[in-house]
C-alpha cells in the first residue's frame, strides 16, 4: 500500500504528483493523508481525490490505522494505539506550524501578476508619451514671443471642453476684478445690449444706481444713458478681450461643444443665456 502524505511541498513537486498517478495504477491500496493548511476542498480541486484523512485529527488517525491494518491484515493493541496516538497529537501541531511553505506562485497568481505587469508597462509608455508631449508644449511656449501665441499653443494641447473651460475661467477671472455693475455690463455686452437703466419703484433701485455710480467713478462705465462699458479702461478692455476669445473659440468648436453643454448642463449654447453665464462664467 501507499500512504500519500500531502503537504504544500508535496503539491508543488512534479515527482510526487507523478507518483500519485502511479500509485493509483499499481498499488492495491492508497491512503491519502492531508497535512494542514491543505484542505479537503483543495485536494478535490487539484487532485480529484474525493476521500482523505486529516493528520492532526483524532478520527483521522483512527481511519489511517484501520486502513493500514485492513490492507496488511495485521492487528493492533488498542490500548497502546490510544497512548501513541495521544502523544502524536500533542506534538504534531508544532510540527505542522513549523513547516517550510514552498515559495511558489500559483498559476492564477502568476496570470494576475502578468496582467498587472502588462497594464503597468502600457501605462508607463502612455505616461512617457504624455511627458514628451508636455515637454514639447513647454518648449513651444518658451519659444513663443507673445501672450496670444502662448495661449494658442496651450489650447491646441487641450480637448475642446478643456479649452472651453480654460477660456471661461480666464473670463471669470477678469470679470471678478470689475465692480458689480461693470461685471453685469459685460454680460449685456455679450448680448449686444447696454446696461439696463434701473426702474424706479423696484426694491433694489437705489442699490443698482449706487453700483452704477461706483463703476462710473472708476471710469468703467459711461456717465450718461445709454450706460455702456468704457472700453478704454484697461480692466474693461481685458475682460472684453477674454470675452471675445471665448466667443471665437465657441464658434470654432460649436459642433463638439454644443451637444456636450446642452445635454449635460441643460442650457442653450449661448453667451447671451443667463443660465449659461451663471454656470460657466459666474
Amino acid at each position: 500500500m501507499v500512504v500519500l502524505l500531502i503537504t504544500e511541498n508535496y503539491l508543488v513537486s512534479q515527482f510526487c504528483l507523478a507518483e500519485i498517478g502511479a500509485s493509483w495504477i499499481f498499488k492495491d491500496r492508497v491512503v491519502p493523508v492531508v497535512v494542514p493548511p491543505i484542505t479537503y476542498a483543495r485536494l478535490i480541486a487539484t487532485l480529484s481525490i474525493q476521500q482523505a484523512w486529516k493528520l492532526n485529527d483524532d478520527d483521522g488517525l483512527n481511519g489511517i490505522a484501520d486502513d493500514i491494518c485492513n490492507a496488511l491484515d495485521i492487528e493492533t493493541n488498542h490500548a497502546q494505539w490510544g497512548v501513541e496516538k495521544k502523544a502524536f497529537l500533542n506534538k504534531i501541531e508544532g510540527l505542522i506550524k513549523n513547516q517550510k511553505i514552498p515559495k511558489v506562485v500559483s498559476t492564477e497568481d502568476f496570470d494576475q501578476l502578468k496582467t498587472e505587469l502588462d497594464y503597468s508597462q502600457k501605462t508607463i509608455i502612455k505616461l512617457r508619451e504624455e511627458v514628451e508631449q508636455k515637454d514639447a508644449l513647454i518648449l513651444s511656449i518658451k519659444n513663443a514671443k507673445d501672450a496670444d501665441k502662448i495661449r494658442t499653443i496651450e489650447l491646441a494641447s487641450l480637448s475642446e471642453m478643456e479649452g472651453f473651460e480654460n477660456l471661461a475661467a480666464e473670463l471669470t477671472k477678469t470679470i471678478n476684478e470689475l465692480p458689480a455693475a461693470a461685471a453685469e455690463a459685460v454680460f449685456h455686452h455679450a448680448r449686444g445690449e447696454s446696461l439696463p437703466i434701473p426702474e424706479f419703484g423696484y426694491s433694489d433701485y437705489e442699490d443698482r444706481w449706487r453700483d452704477i455710480n461706483a463703476a462710473s467713478k472708476k471710469k468703467m462705465l459711461t456717465d450718461e444713458a445709454p450706460i455702456d462699458l468704457n472700453e478704454d479702461h484697461p480692466k474693461v478692455r481685458k475682460a472684453l478681450e477674454a470675452l471675445s476669445r471665448l466667443e471665437d473659440y465657441m464658434n470654432k468648436n460649436e459642433d463638439v461643444l454644443r451637444p456636450l453643454i446642452e445635454e449635460e448642463h441643460e442650457v442653450t449654447y449661448s453667451l447671451g443665456d443667463e443660465d449659461f453665464w451663471g454656470q460657466f462664467i459666474g
